[in-house]
This record gives C-alpha cells, structure tokens and sequence, in this order.
C-alpha cells in the first residue's frame, strides 16, 4: 500500500468511527426521549378519574398492555354497557 492509499484508508476509518458515535448517540436521544413519553402516558392514564374508564386502566394494569387481553376486555365492557352478552364469552 502507498502512502496515499493509507491516508485514504486512515480517513474513511474516522468517518466510519464518527458515524458510529453519531448513530449510538442519536439512539440515546430517541430512547430516552420515548422513556419519558411512555412515562408521561402511564401516569397520565393511571390518574384518569372518571368511572368510564376504571375498567380499562383495571385491565391495563392485570394484562401489561396485552393486546389479546385489552380487545376481550373491551368487547366484554361494551357488551355489559349495552345490556347485552357477546357469545362465546
């Protein structure tokens, strides 16, 4: 290898390590900035004090957010607030 070609090599080398370290900090940045969001969601609806969604924040809290159970909870609520059983339920 020249001269040159080495130098070539050396300034792609710290270009592909300043990449890197922009890419690992913009991953920080997004995850923390998610964290306080979803933290921000939680508290929020863990607070909600209308009785319409006591059933919800019930269900949020036994399934961790299941999206399998949160759909059999909501379709239990509807049909118990419109008087009526779904079947197979």
């Amino acid at each position: 290898m020249s001269t040159g070609e080495t130098q070539r090599v050396w300034d792609a080398y710290k270009v592909l390590i300043d990449t890197r370290n922009l890419e690992i900090n913009l991953f920080w940045q997004r995850s923390n900035y998610f964290l306080v969001l979803n933290t921000g969601l939680a508290i929020g609806f863990f607070n909600i004090k209308e009785d319409w969604y006591r059933w919800a924040r019930w269900q949020v809290s036994v399934s961790g957010f299941d999206p399998v159970a949160s759909g059999f909870a909501r379709s239990k609520a509807l049909a118990s607030t419109m008087g009526t059983e779904t079947a197979g339920f």
